[in-house]
């Protein structure tokens, strides 16, 4: 290091950076075979024994990690040596050492700023709340201390300053410092001033953005993450669920009302922790990694005074359904299975559809049944929907949809979308997933019937796998086409008249801002004319009116405008 090197030792050097590297160029002519250097995360170090024979060495903290394995040095004759080393972290650094080795350094080095394309600096100065503390190691470990001795929850931020993706995170950590304060104890590590700490959280600025929360009793952090797009309130929401225990034990009924009634629902066992421990790691488990809902161990009279039906050891107990939900495993009482249970039901059974449930119902990979109303209308079949809602809780999730917010959602059902009620069943939540099956509940549509005996045979029927997917489609043509002229193919007819037809057919897909469209209509047109002959017919399709089986097309952006063609025929295999 710097401090420890006679100051006429400490060659002059010129550095510059990029984002991925930095570059150090050493004034010095050394002789050959001489150079020699060392690196690790924490260290750069190079000497070398210059034409007067005399040993030159530079050693020095990088400001931030670096790549060891890559660091390399190089002759460029002439000027001296030259260096690289890759940062781990891809972004500009303040400064090129590390403060211990500043006063030595400062006055041999130089820094050739017109290489470096105007680099700004904006870093975080942290946080303007009395509730949020600055942290190093000493700090922290009695911050931890503390919170253990008064099981109090503990959430962290342990992040680089510069990291300005986490911005809007922050804000909302420190909205939930100031919320939450009572709750837990709150904390700021610099990751970039204390980096041998900020390693054992492995933080980074490349994907997310998350904060690290130590329940009470528990050994290990959980990590929360402020996903893109989330509002302050959803994010101080999942930080507070986060703060409690994974699995707690309760020795009487009041506590277990109090934890239920508190969180609406439990995920409760009577399993012993001493006898049936194989079932307690699947429990804990499941507690660890889905903490929407709290898990509990009964013991003593609560044990004794269990709801739960004869023989059931797992099971769900929701205040507001007035349920006794078991845990009914097909493969033994497992991570996954457990899991899947706890997700389930955390999902409400009927909930106006809101952005916050998204991911949610995307974890319990449970399928969703749509209700479409419109304001004012359509009371007597809600009642109906939230009938069904109830007895099919924990196998399909429903959710009541605004006409205005969704009116994309019907067509791509398989329902008009100018006709209310309406309901459909998706296999999951995930609407722009092209392969997500959709089922429309035809006899609203065709009948109008609403009776709570035909909803629950739909219902029945979906789970039974008794229905058919149901697609977006045009109105079937009433048009007659003769032969040479291009006819118009919809969804429902897509299969019969082209793709199981014994004839060969040429067809031309197309969206609605499609370039060229018409010219490619026209090309069409002179195509079925000249194919009439070779018994090839030539066919048009609306893919922004008509679902797209993107499977059956080959097609992997699903973001496409230009015009395909597609040749169906009995002569080839595809």
């Amino acid at each position: 290091h710097a401090v420890d090197i006679p100051e006429e030792n400490i060659p002059t050097f010129m550095w510059s950076q990029d984002e991925d590297t930095i570059f150090i160029t050493i004034e010095e002519q050394c002789k050959d075979d001489t150079v020699d250097i060392a690196a690790d995360r924490d260290f750069f170090g190079f000497s070398c024994v210059n034409v007067d024979g005399v040993k030159k060495t530079l050693g020095f903290t990088p400001r931030e990690d670096i790549v060891a394995s890559t660091a390399k040095c190089g002759a460029a004759p002439g000027i001296g040596e030259r260096c690289t080393l890759k940062k781990v972290h891809r972004h500009y650094f303040d400064r090129l050492w590390a403060l211990e080795d500043d006063v030595k350094l400062m006055k041999k080095a130089k820094v050739d700023w017109k290489a470096m394309n105007d680099v700004e600096v904006d870093d975080f100065e942290g946080y303007g709340t009395r509730y949020i503390k600055s942290l190093d190691e000493e700090s922290l470990e009695k911050l931890v201390k503390k919170a253990r001795k008064t099981k109090t929850a503990l959430a962290l931020d342990v992040s680089f300053p510069w990291c300005i993706k986490c911005k809007d995170a922050r804000d909302m950590f420190e909205t939930s410092a100031k919320k939450l304060h009572k709750k837990a104890l709150f904390g700021y590590v610099d990751a970039r001033e204390h980096r041998k700490l900020a390693r054992k959280f492995e933080v980074d600025c490349t994907h997310k953005c998350t904060f690290h929360v130590l329940p009470p009793g528990e050994l290990n952090y959980t990590e929360v993450e402020a996903p893109s797009g989330a509002t302050s309130g959803s994010f101080v929401s999942s930080l507070e669920t986060n703060l409690k225990p994974a699995l707690q034990v309760v020795k009487t009924e009041k506590a277990l009302k109090k934890i239920i009634n508190k969180f609406d629902g439990a995920v409760v066992t009577s399993y012993d922790p001493e006898k049936d421990t194989e079932a307690l790691k699947a429990i804990s488990f499941a507690a660890k990694s889905h903490r929407l809902i709290p898990f509990v161990v009964l013991k003593g009279k609560a044990l004794a005074k269990k709801k739960a039906p004869e023989g059931t050891e797992i099971w769900a107990q929701l205040p507001k359904r007035k349920k006794i939900i078991p845990f009914e495993a097909t493969n033994g009482v497992t991570n996954e299975e457990v899991l899947l249970f706890a997700k389930r039901v955390s999902v409400p059974e009927y909930q106006r559809y809101g952005f916050s449930f998204q991911e949610v119902l995307k974890q319990a990979e449970i399928p969703v049944a749509k209700f479409y109303i419109r304001k004012k209308e359509g009371k007597q079949e809600e009642k109906i929907i939230k009938k069904i809602a109830a007895e099919f809780y924990g196998r399909v999730a429903t959710y009541l949809y605004d006409e205005e917010g969704h009116y994309m959602d019907m067509p791509n059902a398989g329902l008009p979308k100018d006709q209310f009620p309406a309901l459909c069943i998706w296999d999951h939540i995930d609407d722009d997933d092209q392969r997500n099956k959709r089922y429309a509940y035809i006899p609203g549509v065709t009948e109008g019937d609403w009776s709570i005996e035909s909803v629950r045979k739909f219902y029945e029927d979906y789970l039974g796998k008794k229905l058919m997917p149901t697609y977006k489609s045009q109105p079937v043509p009433d048009a007659t086409y003769a032969e040479g002229e291009v006819f118009d193919v919809v969804h429902s007819t897509l299969y019969t008249e082209v793709v199981q037809n014994d004839e060969d057919v040429l067809l031309i897909m197309y969206k609605e801002w499609t370039p060229d469209k018409e010219r490619h209509f026209k090309t069409a047109s002179n195509l079925a004319r000249l194919l009439k002959v070779s018994g090839v017919r030539v066919a048009k399709y609306d893919a922004y009116e008509n679902y797209v089986d993107h499977d059956l097309f080959k097609i992997t952006d699903q973001y496409w405008g230009t015009a395909k063609i597609y040749l169906f025929s009995d002569t080839v295999e595809n």
